[in-house]
């Protein structure tokens, strides 16, 4: 877990060195400031989540047992953040290297949906880990 906390807290950092409000003020792009507040914001939320997570430890009586089944699906979602990963860190060059012109929207817009699949696919992971309804991958 703390691989995965250092991948996305590397991401959550190249945010923050790749998109600065003042490289949008200074490119005019003053309606894309709320869309990118907000990415940063779900960024850091997933981040902090990761950062907070409880370790695997499950005691002998604990009510909540991680069968191979689930175990399975565990490993499933963890590799997936991986992968949203590094495909933010993509979207990321892509906001970056888009600031100034048109694509600009769309990259933002794509980074967006990545964070929210982060926040999504944690979220069904937890709900295996406590057994807290079906999580489907």
């Amino acid at each position: 877990m703390s691989d995965l906390f250092e991948t996305v807290k590397g991401g959550q950092d190249i945010f923050k060195k790749l998109l600065s409000y003042v490289d949008l003020v200074d490119a005019g792009q003053f309606d894309l400031l709320e869309e990118a507040d907000s990415i940063h914001l779900k960024l850091t939320t997933f981040a902090d989540r990761i950062k907070n997570a409880s370790y695997g430890y499950s005691g002998f009586f604990d009510t909540v047992k991680i069968n191979e089944k689930e175990l399975e699906k565990i490993y499933t979602f963890d590799a997936a953040f991986f992968e949203i990963g590094a495909q933010i860190s993509s979207g990321l060059d892509n906001v970056a290297s888009g600031i100034g012109g048109d694509g600009l929207k769309a990259a933002l817009r794509s980074v967006n949906d990545l964070a929210l699949l982060a926040v999504e696919t944690y979220d069904k992971r937890y709900q295996v880990l406590t057994g807290s309804g079906e999580a489907q991958q």
